[in-house]
């Protein structure tokens, strides 16, 4: 079983990428490369960002007090499917963290992708499923384009099941996390046209944004 996966970082407390108070887990590589994806910079896999199922494990343990669950995005979490087991089964071994999964590929499709997907979708409580797609509308809660799909997939995840159809109201909430060399990370799920008014705003400022 694979030792490793390539992650491109955590964050915590996170409100806005599924029920209650969370930790994110975004890893790195994804073979989709879906039209306007915001996640451009985890597309590619970098060795440097490979760390080990226990490193990552023992990060997520110690961000986990006090919260509800974890989101694992990326890139493409089930194209990691044998580590990524390996670290589910951690975290629902040695903690209460509820597992919530993005993926680009509908159920149906890991579903046959193989043993090591089949088992990683047993362990998980929710799964929101399918290709990002720029064209369509993104009303829904959570979800970056509404065809894709929120899979309650565990008896615990039941009570959530109220989200399954629910859309945003109002202002959306969005994090900006800064990281390293005057660049910053989005997190959440922002209106179409989100980006491109950001980067008009940061023109009239004089900045250029630009997208890794």
């Amino acid at each position: 079983m694979e030792e490793s996966i390539y992650i491109d970082s955590i964050s915590y407390p996170v409100t806005n990428l599924g029920p209650g108070k969370r930790v994110v887990l975004w890893v790195q590589g994804c073979t989709l490369k879906c039209n306007g994806c915001m996640a451009i910079s985890m597309q590619e896999r970098h060795e440097d960002a490979k760390k080990t199922v226990e490193d990552i494990f023992y990060a997520i343990r110690k961000a986990s007090l006090g919260l509800d669950g974890i989101t694992i995005s990326g890139g493409e979490p089930f194209e990691q499917a044998e580590a990524l087991l390996r670290l589910v089964r951690l975290i629902k071994e040695h903690t209460s963290l509820d597992i919530m999964v993005y993926s680009g590929y509908t159920i149906e499709d890991l579903n046959e992708q193989g043993e090591s997907a089949s088992k990683l979708l047993s362990l998980i409580d929710i799964l929101i499923d399918g290709r990002f797609e720029e064209e369509n509308s993104n009303k829904k809660l959570w979800r970056g384009s509404d065809n894709q799909r929120f899979h309650i997939l565990s008896e615990r995840a039941k009570k959530y099941a109220r989200y399954a159809e629910e859309e945003y109201r109002g202002q959306r909430e969005l994090h900006f996390e800064m990281s390293e060399g005057n660049s910053f990370k989005i997190i959440g799920i922002p209106n179409r046209g989100f980006m491109r008014d950001l980067k008009k705003q940061c023109r009239g400022l004089g900045l250029t944004l630009t997208q890794p």
